[in-house]
């Protein structure tokens, strides 16, 4: 605990390299077991999922693992006059082991459409029975309804039962939603 209370916190834009955001969050994670990915939009939430999937692959290489928890923050406003926003920050956590990949049942299959108070009925309704499960998503704006819904489920899970919801994001070939449009597989985000 003491360690997300005093992680850094890396600010994500939807230009930023996931790549480069991977070092620096490896880095974050040697020096302090715990850093925080934040920023506002679509775009930065696919950035930082990309990025979390990026490190964890790195630190799956050398017998390492991390845990992702999302959660929604409050950003105040600079100016008196200016509005204050809501953000998504991932709580970033180095462990030791590897997790396992799942890969079992049906997916929860976001799209950008979709909303995430919807999904996160959904989530609250299959993650208990389960006890773990799979949501895949392509694209900036499915992957932000995705961990939105995530960061929903988990507040509710933590209010009502203390238990806790997180994440191994990896990156899967994904069979388009929609067979009509283009036939070939996507990389997306599980």
């Amino acid at each position: 605990r003491e360690a997300v209370e005093r992680a850094p916190v890396l600010k994500v834009s939807g230009a930023s390299d996931p790549k480069t955001i991977a070092a620096a969050l490896q880095r974050a994670l040697r020096d302090s077991r715990a850093a925080k990915l934040t920023g506002i939009g679509a775009a930065c939430v696919n950035q930082a999922v990309k990025s979390v999937a990026i490190a964890l692959n790195e630190l799956m290489a050398g017998g390492r693992g991390l845990l992702a928890y999302p959660d929604f923050i409050h950003i105040p406003a600079p100016e008196e006059n200016e509005q204050a926003h809501s953000a998504i920050q991932i709580t970033v956590v180095a462990t030791s082991h590897v997790p396992r990949s799942y890969d079992r049942g049906n997916p929860l299959r976001v799209s950008g459409k979709n909303e995430a108070k919807g999904l996160a009925s959904q989530l609250a309704l299959r993650l208990p029975a389960a006890g773990e499960m799979q949501v895949q998503a392509v694209g900036p704006a499915s992957v932000n309804q995705a961990v939105k819904a995530i960061a929903i489920v988990r507040k509710q899970m933590l209010d009502l039962s203390d238990t806790e919801v997180v994440g191994y994001p990896e990156f899967v070939s994904v069979a388009p939603l929609d067979r009509t449009g283009s036939e070939r597989d996507h990389t997306g985000i599980r």
